[in-house]
């Protein structure tokens, strides 16, 4: 190359200058077309630092072409972002919305704009330009949620829009709740993306959402960044795309997509460690592409089938395309650098001015192709290294040798002159800048050669010359196998994987007259910026130290003399001294591993691994990471002392019972490190088997702060990051550690060593580890697991894994079945019979034999709405009712859009609480017979409208009376409030004297009835860790003052969360209750959070009886309008529990405080709810030992922890509780932090 570029100098040849952030650059491609892209160029400028003020700026033009520039600075969320009204706009909650306008610009200012979880939305709008923004984590499912899972989405009569200088990036796939980064549908024409990075997404964008959808584009895309996209880069169906100059990187499926007639003109781009980048895919309507000047680096092709039509392994073009614009093509030898520096948000707007010009080949490849069944994949290979600080190995044991002196290697703490200053060099060959660039002392030149692999840089003297260490720096990352070499002797001093920025390797004394830096391989050709040779000086403390274990212990060996310090490998094991934490869990389902097995964290980014060392003295070790990697690349960072020092890509190994290493340099401080490997993609880590540290003698630490070679004692310790020990006590010797933990009343217990959690969290006595896998991971699905085989390991897994019921409900089996009877149902959506979801499970839920329901994990992955009431969609009288046929009865969205009802709340309230509310309909919940448990774990569904009744009644007389019920991991979404439903829409019903009944983290929202009602003598129950959202009418018990049956109601209520969101305080007002209204039954009330209700909670009639111990109410404060808070506060104690009426109730220890939002409380003052009325007895000694030793052992009084750890656990997605034996203990749980109770 002519040329050369450093990531500190991006000013030089390369790049053109800056652009001021406000001044309106010129696009280049299609959108300057069709008139042209000018923004909101002559229009006003107005600065915006909350999206509402966004929809301000745009609501305050005097009409909705008024061109405007808006200046972003700050962070852009959901709390920030309101509807504003006007004439000039169409905005809404919780989205950017850019609709119905034209002649804007919003382009990111001063520290940025950051797009926090929210969505960009262009929808009939024309001249756009979105600039200098960072869009991240927009999902459509979960919470919260934006766009319909878009960063940027584009539809419906879109013309002329500029995106440029973009970061869009998610944190997984569709799975995780992401959509797409840049989608185009319904007429969307004239785009321009350029210099922007679109990174870790199941989906980069589409062009047109279907195949009917035939009328979008033409779109340019250049100098972009994909980087750690499954498909979609993009989806182009029947459209024109022009991709020139974009750098590719890791394309975990497929990449470029012309489909149905879609064209491609892809010029000058860099493909990279991808799979399958350009063809036709998933489908035989072909797609064409011209194609010219690409590069293919490491690329994998599948072969030619049904559905799936690669380019490669040679692509070649299909067609021919012309292209109506002018523009410069850049070299694509030179995209990677110049994508490096220049795309994406906050880099100043750099753009290439055009001079990079490679002298190599404008096209390459380097791929290779695999043929099973249209699927790619492709290794890594792993390296090993004798000698220098950077030898490694992934055995259990090892030792360093080859690279001491006589001397004993000791390590030098002053390093003195760079010999290399003065030196001469020469190499293999040059493919930019000259050999002498390494040796200049200057980082902004470089040398590269001309190919990625078997090249050689060299630094000689005129005679021998003698050194001990050398330091290499790269810029970039590409290097991935290296060696040193003394030239005059052949010998191999040191190898290793990869170099980075600055990569220390120790020698010992060695002499020779010419070093070999050897590149046997890296991803394209690297830049070596300088090879620096030292002859340091001073040692460290003398030292002589020796370990071993078996079983994959940590263990090094390491010797010296003379009064050095020597080179050594500490290899450290899971499960074993210098083992911290894993956001996961110790697993030894695939073979392969080494030691106890392998770390496996959860699948979502952030999570990670963590490891404690203790070196001598501070200087540059290297850290090998043994993996396996089944699937996809699975980058990740790598943290020192919490820093962020380097990262790694790892790469697929070829299966998950086949490891490979991966190898980065860090710099570690003298005595106690903390070190890190953290996901940074939805899909977690790699399995990880080992960690080996090389370097001067590290030894492992206690992941507390010292050494693991003394013995030590500690309590109440906890780990960041991985899962703690609530109480351990460890001793060692010759580097190993132990630990053990114990807890009692029903909270499990595990032994183990390395950091696993006490709380309960795997590896756990109570569960295998091919259940624990079976239960939390998302890959395996229920049928899959090969040591859970029969209907009924599975379900007694199922069992055991969801915990046992505390309180009256203690003794609910569900679908388990001990004797071996029970059955395991999946609800798909593919049935082999033809029956829908509903009728699945209204199949699966009727009669009496043991049945465990669960819903296929991959089918369920996407959200995806569960009614119950369609199972009554063919009864005529029903369609008579809603005025339509019974495929619209079924898709009442397609009812609504039928009928002219557009928006959703308002499409609910007509559909549901207006065309049904008929009780002459024969619309009712869904009856459930005795032993079933309805599971939603690992599923993302959620139950529209109705729900559920456990038994039946008739005027108050059992009918059907059920046994032995559990419902857990379910979401119930209401159609909105409605008071007394003539089809009495409970969530969950409790009839007909029906008992043993466990109702358990599930999540309630805007229920049209109540959340989970018990009538007519339902007993034994009990009601935990579930969440309800703006629920009117909570629970029931008891729906008439006459029935005497209802005095066998036994009920538990403990760590639910009933909360109360602030923008509907208003709105619900005073009639949030029933939590409960009681008639003669009696209730246990414990460690329950209750935020912003306002009066009159619960109701005792007839002789009921009611306990309250340690429940905390919680108010945000911006709702009191008293001037005297004093007063305020009490007013609002006295009326939380005054509607006793013939009834007995006693409170103990419940309080209430004001707070903000967020539940933090105001310790400032509360009011204790001393209330008392008639006699209540001491309820838990109705239960038996178990439950009375939980209670005992997990009861927190009211304060901030509890509501941080119910806040934490409460409704579908909390975290594991207690109960479970795969939950945390809640100090662990408190730790990972704050959880939004709204």
């Amino acid at each position: 190359m002519q040329f050369e570029l450093k990531k500190t100098v991006v000013l030089g040849a390369l790049l053109g200058s800056f652009m001021a952030a406000g001044a309106v650059a010129q696009p280049v491609g299609y959108a300057t077309l069709n008139g042209g892209t000018t923004g909101g160029a002559g229009g006003d400028v107005v600065y915006a630092t909350t999206g509402t003020e966004i929809h301000a700026a745009l609501c305050n033009r005097p009409s909705s072409d008024t061109p405007i520039i808006i200046h972003v600075e700050g962070t852009i969320n959901h709390g920030n972002t309101s509807k504003v009204s006007g004439d000039s706009c169409n905005t809404a909650d919780g989205v950017i919305e850019i609709k119905e306008v034209s002649n804007v610009s919003l382009i990111g200012v001063g520290n940025g704009a950051l797009f926090d979880e929210l969505g960009i939305h262009l929808r009939n709008s024309s001249n756009i330009i979105l600039q200098n923004l960072h869009v991240r984590n927009v999902k459509k499912s979960g919470s919260p949620t934006s766009n319909g899972g878009d960063a940027i989405g584009m539809e419906t009569n879109v013309y002329n829009v500029w995106a440029d200088h973009l970061t869009l990036e998610a944190s997984g796939g569709e799975s995780d709740g992401y959509d797409a980064l840049f989608d185009m549908k319904a007429t969307t024409k004239y785009v321009t993306l350029s210099y922007s990075i679109l990174r870790n997404s199941g989906r980069g964008g589409l062009v047109g959402s279907s195949d009917s959808d035939d009328n979008n584009g033409p779109v340019t895309f250049h100098h972009n960044l994909y980087e750690n996209i499954d498909s979609r880069t993009p989806l182009l169906r029947h459209a024109t795309a022009h991709a020139f100059n974009n750098h590719y990187v890791s394309l975990n499926k497929s990449g470029m997509n012309p489909r149905i007639g879609g064209i491609m003109k892809a010029e000058n781009n860099y493909f990279e460690d991808s799979n399958d980048p350009l063809g036709t895919f998933y489908t035989d309507d072909m797609g064409y592409w011209d194609v010219s000047g690409n590069i293919f680096s490491n690329v994998t092709w599948t072969e030619e089938a049904t559905d799936n039509h690669p380019a490669g392994p040679d692509p070649v073009s299909t067609t021919t395309l012309s292209i109506p614009y002018s523009y410069a093509l850049d070299d694509a030898g030179c995209v990677p650098q110049i994508v490096l520096a220049a795309a994406g948000a906050n880099k100043g707007l750099l753009t290439s001015d055009g001079n990079c010009q490679s002298s190599g080949s404008s096209s390459s490849s380097s791929s290779s192709s695999s043929s099973s069944g249209g699927s790619s994949s492709s290794s890594s290979s792993s390296s090993s290294s004798s000698g220098g600080t950077t030898s490694s190995s992934s055995s259990s044991s090892s030792s360093s040798s080859g690279g001491t002196g006589s001397s004993g290697g000791s390590v030098p703490t002053d390093l003195g002159a760079n010999l290399s200053i003065g030196a001469g060099s020469d190499g293999s060959s040059k493919g930019s800048g000259s050999y002498g660039d390494v040796r200049d002392g200057d980082l902004t030149s470089a040398w590269q050669p001309s190919s990625a692999s078997g090249e050689r840089i060299s630094i000689k003297w005129s005679s021998a010359t003698s050194f001990n260490t050398v330091i290499i720096r790269e810029n970039g990352n590409v290097v991935q196998n290296w060696r040193l070499v003394n030239n005059d002797t052949g010998e191999e001093l040191a190898s290793g994987s990869g170099i980075g920025s600055e990569m220390q390797v120790y020698l010992g004394d060695v002499s020779m007259a010419k070093i070999n830096l050897v590149i046997d391989s890296a991803s394209s050709a690297p830049y070596i910026a300088e090879f620096e040779v030292y002859n340091a000086t001073g040692e460290v403390s003398s030292s002589s130290s020796s370990s071993s274990s078996s079983g994959g212990s940590s263990s090094s060996s390491s010797s010296s003399s003379g009064g050095g310090s020597t080179v050594s490998t500490l290899v450290l094991q899971e499960a074993e001294a210098g083992f911290c934490a894993v956001d996961g869990a110790l697993e030894t389902e695939h073979s392969g591993y080494t030691g106890f097995g392998y770390a496996n964290t959860e699948n979502a980014s952030g999570t990670g691994v963590d490891w404690s060392v203790v070196v001598p003295a501070a200087g540059v070790y290297t850290l090998e990471f043994r993996y396996a990697n089944g699937s996809g690349d699975r980058p990740a960072d790598v943290l020192v002392n919490g820093a962020s020092a380097t990262s790694i890509a790892m790469g697929e190994s070829g299966g998950w019972t086949s490891y490979t290493t991966g190898s980065v340099s860090v710099t570690l401080s003298a005595g106690y490190n903390e070190i890190r490997l953290q996901a940074t993609s939805g899909n977690g880590l790699a399995n990880i088997d080992s960690l080996s540290v090389t370097g001067v003698e590290p030894v492992a630490g206690d992941c507390a702060g010292g050494s693991s070679s003394s013995s030590s004692s500690s309590s109440g310790s906890s780990s960041s990051g991985g899962t703690s020990s609530s109480s351990s006590s460890s001793s060692s010797s010759g580097g190993s550690s132990s630990s053990s933990s114990s807890s009692s009343g029903g909270s499990s217990s595990s032994s183990s060593s390395g950091g696993t959690s006490s709380g309960g969290a795997f590896p756990s006595t109570e569960v295998s580890n091919a259940c624990y896998i079976l239960a939390t991971d998302p890959n395996v699905n229920w049928r899959d697991s090969s040591e859970l085989t029969s209907d009924q390991d599975i379900v007694e897994c199922l069992f055991q894994t969801l915990g046992r019921a505390v309180g009256y409900g203690e003794n609910a089996m569900g679908g388990y079945d001990p004797d071996g009877n029970s059955q395991l149902t999946v609800i798909t959506k593919n049935d082999a019979q033809g029956r829908s979801v509903e009728q699945q499970i209204l199949d699966a839920v009727t009669g009496d034999e043991p049945n465990w329901i669960v819903f296929d994990k991959f089918e369920f992955a996407s959200e995806t709405e569960v009614a119950m009431y369609r199972n009554f969609c063919g009864d005529a009288s029903v369609q008579a009712a809603i005025g339509g046929s019974e495929a619209q009865c079924i898709d009442y969205h397609q009812w609504c859009d039928d009928n002219g009802y557009s928006d959703q709340d308002a499409c609910l309230v007509e559909f549901f609480n207006n065309r049904l509310n008929d009780s002459t309909l024969p619309i009712r919940n869904t009856k459930i017979g005795s032993h079933k448990t309805l599971d939603g774990r690992q599923a993302n569904a959620y139950f529209r409208f109705n729900g559920f009744a456990i038994g039946a009644d008739s005027s108050g007389t059992p009918i059907m009376t059920s046994e032995h019920v559990i419902l857990t991991h379910l979401d119930f979404r209401g159609a909105g409030h409605t008071e007394d439903h003539e089809l009495d829409p409970d969530m969950i019903r409790s009839t007909g004297a029906s008992h043993e009944i466990w109702i358990h983290k599930n999540t309630f929202d805007t229920t049209g009835d109540s959340a989970f009602d018990v009538k007519v003598g339902a007993y034994n129950i009990t009601m935990s860790f579930n969440k309800l959202v703006n629920v009117k009418r909570a629970a029931l018990h008891g729906s008439s003052d006459s029935r005497t049956i209802n005095e066998q109601i036994r009920t538990t209520m403990h760590h639910n969360a009933f909360v109360t969101t602030d923008d509907h305080y208003s709105y619900l007002g005073n009639t949030l209750r029933r939590v409960p209204l009681i008639r003669r039954g009696t209730t246990h009330m414990f460690d329950n959070l209750f935020m912003n209700y306002r009066k009159d909670i619960l109701s005792v009639r007839v002789g009921a009886s009611v306990l309250w111990e340690d429940n905390m109410f919680l108010m945000n404060s911006i709702h009191q309008e008293k001037d005297d808070v004093v007063q305020a506060l009490t007013e609002r104690g006295e009326e939380l529990a005054r509607d006793v009426d013939g009834g007995n109730f006693r409170s103990e220890g419940s309080k209430v405080w004001f707070s903000d939002a967020a539940c933090n409380l105001d310790p400032s003052l509360v009011y204790d709810i001393v209330s008392a009325s008639g006699s209540v007895a001491d309820l838990k000694m109705d239960y038996s030992q178990y439950s009375r030793d939980v209670i005992t052992a997990e009861g927190r009084p009211a304060g901030q922890a509890l509501a941080d750890y119910v806040s934490a656990t409460a409704g579908k997605n909390g975290e594991i509780p207690f109960n479970s034996p795969l939950g945390y203990d809640q100090s662990y749980v408190i730790g990972l932090g704050e959880v939004a109770c709204q």
